[in-house]
């Protein structure tokens, strides 16, 4: 998306964002379409793309992707229903969806996203957790150990002063 694109959607977002928050809670019920996302729009990968297509291959349940353009137009090629993310009818969509599912963060799904959040229906944030247990080293002592130095620098005095702290504001306000 161009600059100007990315300057007139926000303008477009934050004038007509009342309107649709409005127009998507009248709308919203379970019947409506889920939306979901990822990668910014850039892609239909990860958890979000995973639950996206299994949506539509074991549910009745109507599913939405929202993405970029080019990824949009391969979507509907392939007879999927898209739209183009920060537009009018995608920002409808999540004002009236029951369910919205992203990957990375809620603004996979629109840049004003953060601005909405509270108008919305309910939001599945399907990241990646810890990537280290792809590999099987989670719990493996050479990972153990890698991490200790870390931990015991930044971690141990963190949560002493944030101890202390706690214990301050708690022995002003015990009874007398």
């Amino acid at each position: 998306m161009s600059a100007f694109r990315t300057v007139l959607a926000v303008i477009v977002g934050l004038l007509l964002g009342p309107v649709l928050m409005f127009a998507g809670w009248i709308r919203r019920s379970p019947s409506r379409p889920w939306v979901s996302g990822g990668h910014r729009g850039r892609a239909v990968e990860d958890n979000s793309a995973a639950l996206f297509v299994w949506m539509r291959k074991h549910t009745d349940q109507p599913i939405v992707w929202i993405g970029n353009a080019e990824v949009v137009e391969r979507l509907r090629a392939d007879g999927h229903t898209a739209l183009v993310r920060n537009s009018l009818a995608a920002r409808l969509a999540i004002f009236s969806a029951p369910v919205l599912a992203y990957s990375h963060g809620e603004d996979d799904l629109d840049l004003l996203m953060h601005l909405g959040r509270r108008f919305v229906g309910m939001t599945v944030f399907l990241n990646h957790s810890l990537n280290v247990y792809k590999g099987g080293d989670a719990f493996s002592l050479p990972m153990a150990l890698s991490v200790t130095p870390l931990a015991l620098v930044l971690g141990l005095p963190i949560a002493l002063l944030s101890g202390l702290g706690f214990a301050l504001v708690a022995l002003r306000r015990a009874p007398r």
